[in-house]
């Protein structure tokens, strides 16, 4: 791309150049603590750390972090009751997680969270080697095909049938992952038992031994990642001792547990430490709000309620005296007692009394319709998204450098989409 001016900071250069990985940092809500990333009337996110696990034994000191955690957020937003995860972060895994402070406002999250289309969650992952997308793709079956984006397809020559030949970045193509996970954590042939689990996979940057790897969830199994990681793609997680490439099962190779041991000594990782990082959670969310009624067009709708009530009342003063008319006829003829004389005065008598009439029926109608039309308000439900972008740790961005590993950028916070 052509140079940026020198007025341009480096953070705006950095987001033109498509190497951020949220929006411009002006477009962002900060959070609200280190821990409290988002907080509205049925959510909350929450930065876990490496330390800290609801899913460790009870009394371990990551589940105690944990707790410690969730009390701090609780007595900062005044929370009665302990907020319920709605999102699944393994024990050594970093990242953005989703709880609910409200249960009746999220049933449709809490039945199924993880397959829900209404929840987004993007990762990043340093994995050890690189895939080979294409040869993957070749073999039917890895369940691994290209997604298709005209974006990044190459360009053809419909005058010549030839293909132009196109610089593709590589970090653009996705690939979607779609397998068997038993509820042993392996991968299973699809016609053995087991879910189905899609994902969606972005090769950002790779050296000859290490690769940074962008996972968006289709699905949300046990170990979902890691799993795909290591037994589909042949490469596996950086600290994951768990799983084996060599095997689609959870794996005691020594020989891969001394590659993964030798790197952790290398680089002098923390222990226990898997560089799996949710750093993106989306979600939806629904506002109530109340609007005035147009008053363009109940101002018109009132006065052709008054112009119909006109005519009506209109109709009945003419269709009145004919009767009375009549009726006076019928004495004059029949009786003999009225003149031509009195039964004028009289009709102009009757006449006026009718307009009084008229006026006060249109006097009334006018008043209570648009009294009416005025003080009403609809309500109106929103339905809109909730985006959270959580930084990924020092230790992450550090072995990244270590590695030569090109991260994008990831600004903290939060912001809304219609």
């Amino acid at each position: 791309m052509p140079p940026l001016s020198k007025t341009v900071s480096a953070a705006t250069q950095a987001h033109l150049a498509g190497r951020f990985l949220s929006p411009s940092p002006t477009r962002l809500t900060k959070a609200l603590t280190a821990n409290i990333i988002y907080h509205g009337s049925s959510f909350l996110v929450l930065a876990k750390d490496s330390e800290s696990s609801i899913q460790a034994q009870i009394g371990s000191t990551q589940r105690q972090n944990w707790e410690k955690m969730i009390n701090e957020a609780k007595k900062t937003l005044s929370l009665k009751t302990d907020p319920t995860p709605l999102s699944r972060l393994d024990k050594s895994v970093t990242g953005a997680i989703l709880l609910s402070t409200s249960k009746q406002k999220t049933r449709h999250l809490s039945r199924d969270p993880e397959s829900s289309t209404d929840l987004v969650k993007n990762y990043l992952a340093i994995v050890i080697g690189k895939p080979e997308f294409k040869d993957l793709a070749q073999d039917p079956r890895t369940g691994v095909k290209r997604v298709v984006d005209e974006s990044t397809l190459e360009e053809e020559d419909t005058s010549k049938k030839k293909k132009k030949k196109v610089e593709v970045d590589e970090s653009k193509i996705e690939w979607e992952v779609t397998s068997t996970i038993s509820s042993d954590g392996s991968i299973s042939d699809l016609s053995r038992s087991g879910k189905e689990s899609r994902t969606v996979v972005r090769l950002l940057h790779s050296t000859p031994t290490f690769s940074l790897l962008h996972f968006r969830l289709l699905t949300g199994r046990k170990h979902q990642l890691r799993v795909q990681a290591t037994a589909v793609l042949g490469t596996p997680i950086l600290g994951d001792f768990k799983y084996s490439p060599h095997s689609a099962r959870r794996s005691k190779d020594r020989n891969f547990q001394q590659v993964q041991y030798g790197f952790q000594s290398y680089y002098n990782l923390p222990q226990n430490r898997i560089f799996l990082h949710c750093y993106n959670v989306a979600f939806p969310i629904w506002e109530k709000s109340f609007v005035d009624v147009q008053p363009k067009g109940q101002s018109l709708k009132a006065e052709e309620g008054v112009e119909a009530a006109e005519a009506k009342l209109s109709t009945l003063g003419r269709e009145e005296p004919k009767e009375v008319e009549q009726a006076a006829t019928a004495e004059d003829v029949g009786e003999g007692m009225i003149s031509r004389e009195e039964r004028d005065v009289e009709d102009m008598e009757t006449e006026e009394l009718q307009q009084e009439e008229v006026g006060s029926e249109r006097a009334t109608f006018t008043a209570e319709t648009l009294g009416e039309e005025q003080g009403s308000k609809k309500k109106v439900v929103t339905r809109k998204r909730v985006e959270v972008f959580l930084d990924v740790p020092k230790e992450f961005r550090d072995l990244c450098e270590k590695l030569k590993l090109e991260l994008p950028r990831i600004d903290t916070g939060w912001r809304t989409v219609e």
